[in-house]
């Protein structure tokens, strides 16, 4: 039975039984809406759950949106698991998703996923939610780097990380791995900023944009450069989830470059393009 359809079923009588054993069903807070969808009670605050036939699950959470886009691009790169914000076409939303194809992780993610909503409070000036960080063992991930999962010639040690060479189709697509507290992350540099204030502002739109699409991974600035980003809390690390991760990082700069760089090399297309969308329906964040 796929996610999808034990979705619409979850604390019915018909499904209870099953459910019960079904890791979805161990998420605290997690409440069925039919035909896909559910409701996920977190932190106060009530987010929608949409699986699809693939069993990945789109979460949005309402929360007040930046107008900046490039506070938005910020802040997602602050946010644990793969929070990030997206102009969607209704409005700038707060994203991320869940793979259901490893679900007895689901209830760990869901808590990191938790974490990130309130790193976000805490990003907003509310006060610190607390706990002490474990980081990642760094002789431990390094026994992850090796094969089955990668190789001599897909992986290198660098001073600060490694770098991981996923293919994708016919190329290889280096991805930066780092550790970074009690997570790691996978990143590729998209596209640097523009030579003017509307070519860099349209580069920072379109990001927004391209985030409502990609999956399992995100669009983020980190000191002034757009990113693709992937991370792993400490709980979720293994050598399949690394790959999965490098992949999706991978698969997210080779689909955005195209179109960012366009805007970076043509002023005449990025500055009405930035006029366009810069006064964007905000809501319902």
């Amino acid at each position: 039975m796929h996610l999808q359809d034990l979705l619409p079923q979850l604390l019915t009588g018909s499904a209870l039984e099953y459910a019960s054993r079904h890791p979805l069903h161990d998420v605290l807070g997690v409440r069925s809406r039919g035909e896909g969808h559910a409701t996920w009670h977190v932190a106060g605050l009530s987010a929608e759950l949409i699986s699809d036939a693939l069993d990945d699950i789109q979460v949005r959470l309402p929360f007040p949106a930046p107008t900046s886009a490039r506070t938005a691009l910020e802040e997602s790169a602050q946010l644990s698991a793969n929070w990030r914000w997206a102009d969607t076409r209704n409005g700038r939303m707060l994203l991320a998703d869940v793979s259901g194809k490893h679900q007895p992780a689901l209830p760990a993610v869901f808590r990191d996923l938790e974490t990130g909503v309130h790193q976000l409070r805490e990003l907003r000036g509310a006060r610190a939610c607390g706990g002490d960080e474990v980081s990642v063992d760094k002789q431990q991930l390094l026994a992850l780097l090796q094969p089955p999962w990668w190789d001599s010639q897909s992986v290198v040690e660098l001073p600060n990380g490694w770098e991981l060479r996923p293919t994708i189709g016919a190329h290889v697509i280096p991805v930066s791995l780092v550790i970074d507290g009690d997570r790691v992350r996978c990143r590729r540099l998209v596209v640097s900023s523009g030579d003017t204030d509307a070519v860099t502002e349209a580069i920072w739109l379109q990001a927004l944009r391209s985030n409502s699409r990609l999956k399992h991974s995100r669009l983020v600035l980190v000191d002034g450069r757009l990113m693709a980003e992937a991370c792993l809390h400490r709980e979720l690390i293994s050598g399949q989830a690394i790959v999965a991760a490098a992949r999706a990082v991978a698969v997210a700069e080779h689909r955005v470059r195209m179109s960012l760089g366009i805007l970076r090399e043509h002023e005449e297309i990025a500055a009405p393009f930035a006029a366009m969308f810069a006064v964007h329906d905000v809501p319902p964040g």
